[in-house]
């Protein structure tokens, strides 16, 4: 009776043991190795955030995601060709504007016919201040400079109130009867000059701009007639004035000194 009382003590403490974590394997040596492990993974793994997944994925939301990274990676492919090829490709040539251009050299005082100007397209850049695309507005004006074939015709180029653009408000156009060739031959548009009357140095303009120089025997009805030359200037109506009275009724029979300003 003793031995079984002892048998069944034995076997109710084994029982605690087990019951308290002392049995199959776990002991006291036991408790560091199941700290040492850490944490358990959850069941279904962990969101992209690090929380918990309560569920598993389901097929249709891999297949979504899945898609979905194919899409936005077939788009970047798609744009690195597209800006690659962009930039290899030549850019298409800018077809230009029609423009009024000389077709052959035409000399300053010379009336423009349909046959002197053609229409050619030039780029916006090489179209400057005063060109047109109209051949009528061009056709019968005289030139107050030459013009070069392929030059684009500008209105500057033409005698008048065009030649008068860009100074200042007040000045007027006058001509002056020159008869000296090599002086009309060296001046140009633009030029400033000071014109002085013969004989007394009297200063008539200050600095006058330059129109046109017309040489003596230019043009059609003056050629070989002997008739002098012209000078075309922009004055004040003050110099203009004093031009008017020195070159008096009988068109200036003392003449004029001109003088080239620098």
């Amino acid at each position: 009776m003793s031995g079984v009382a002892t048998a069944g003590a034995s076997s109710s403490l084994f029982a605690r043991a087990a019951d308290s974590g002392w049995a199959a394997g776990s002991g006291p040596d036991s408790a560091p190795r199941a700290a040492s492990r850490g944490p358990a993974a959850p069941l279904w793994g962990r969101t992209r955030w690090g929380r918990p997944r309560r569920g598993p994925v389901s097929r249709r939301r891999r297949w979504r995601r899945s898609q979905g990274v194919r899409l936005v990676a077939v788009a970047l492919v798609a744009l690195a060709a597209w800006l690659t090829v962009g930039a290899l490709l030549p850019r298409p040539a800018d077809p230009g504007l029609p423009t009024v251009v000389a077709a052959r050299d035409v000399p300053l005082g010379s009336t423009l016919t349909a046959a002197d100007v053609d229409l050619e397209r030039r780029p916006a850049g090489q179209r400057p201040s005063g060109s047109t695309d109209d051949v009528g507005a061009v056709v019968g004006q005289v030139l107050s400079g030459p013009v070069l074939a392929g030059e684009v015709v500008t209105t500057a180029r033409f005698r008048g109130a065009h030649q008068l653009i860009g100074l200042a408000p007040g000045f007027v156009a006058v001509s002056l009867p020159i008869s000296d060739p090599v002086l009309l031959g060296g001046l140009r548009p633009a030029d400033s000059v000071s014109v002085l009357a013969t004989g007394s140095g009297q200063p008539l303009t200050a600095a006058a701009r330059v129109l046109a120089a017309d040489p003596p025997g230019t043009g059609v009805l003056a050629a070989g007639s002997g008739a002098p030359g012209h000078l075309l200037l922009a004055v004040t109506p003050d110099e203009a004035r004093a031009l008017a009275v020195a070159l008096g009724p009988t068109g200036a029979p003392g003449g004029f000194f001109v003088a080239l300003r620098g």
